[in-house]
């Protein structure tokens, strides 16, 4: 396998295999780079990996916002089709999860393989998970949110983001791997996440609000892995409560994880893959 990275587009390339997986990252408007470990764990399997950042994203058109997520799967069906791609796997990790939610809305009877990591089929899905896990912090926290949320401290709601949700739901290591630094500091090159989800993460609020597929669940007829973090954004519970509605599910819960298995519990999340992509 040849680790030479190819630029097609917004599309970076990773290995030679028949088979293709395209992979896309999060945020909205996260860089591929913390995707690319794993994208290259998966090109050691023999497949070809191809890692997509849609419009607005820091490697394509970063000034872009478009009026719904619905943009982004019809990017993802145009994709497809310039490249003659009948049926490659589909990952979304998050926010790219939901774009793979909203292609599988228009395309119930699409027969290739899907990877829906950590992820949702709803904004209000999002909202409530999160909502759940900002009631389990401590009422000091909460009350320091909701005054620096009145007095429009987005500073003092950045500190929070940073001591509370971070190390608690978004990644549990004790040090952030250097491909998720990359992303992150890249993530300020585009408006995306204030767009689609609003000021902060406590708040849903921006263009993303509305957006749900829960209604297309049960005529997806794809063959999907849901996979989650235990202690991801939706807890085990909420997350359950979408993916049973998907008829060809198959749910993988990360122990000791929460919003990036793949960095927090490698070798669980990996074994759950290889089950699934291999067979």
């Amino acid at each position: 396998m040849s680790d030479k990275k190819e630029e097609m587009h917004a599309v970076q390339k990773y290995g030679n295999g028949d088979q293709v997986i395209i992979m896309l990252p999060g945020g909205p408007g996260l860089s591929y780079h913390y995707l690319e470990p794993l994208a290259k764990d998966l090109a050691e399997l023999g497949f070809q990996t191809w890692l997509f950042e849609p419009a607005g994203y820091p490697n394509h058109d970063p000034g872009f916002l478009p009026d719904s997520i619905v943009h982004y799967g019809l990017e993802l069906s145009q994709l497809l089709e310039e490249y003659h791609l009948s049926s490659p796997i589909l990952f979304g990790q998050s926010f790219g999860g939901s774009i793979v939610f909203e292609f599988l809305a228009k395309h119930p009877n699409y027969d290739g393989k899907v990877i829906l990591s950590n992820t949702f089929p709803s904004a209000a899905f999002l909202k409530r998970g999160i909502q759940d896990r900002f009631e389990s912090f401590p009422q000091t926290v909460q009350n320091n949110y909701l005054q620096a949320k009145e007095q429009g401290d987005l500073a003092g709601i950045g500190e929070i983001v940073m001591s509370e949700w971070i190390p608690q739901h978004l990644c549990r290591l004790s040090e952030l791997p250097q491909p998720l630094l990359i992303t992150l500091g890249e993530s300020s090159k585009v408006t995306l996440q204030s767009h689609f989800i609003g000021p902060d993460i406590f708040s849903i609020q921006g263009v993303f609000t509305d957006w749900e597929v829960v209604s297309h669940l049960p005529n997806i007829m794809a063959n999907i892995l849901c996979i989650s973090g235990a202690n991801d954004y939706l807890n085990k519970a909420i997350n359950l409560e979408w993916m049973e509605k998907l008829p060809h599910a198959q749910i993988s819960i990360v122990p000791e994880s929460s919003h990036l298995p793949f960095f927090e519990n490698n070798s669980y999340y990996m074994k759950s893959l290889k089950e699934f992509v291999l067979k």
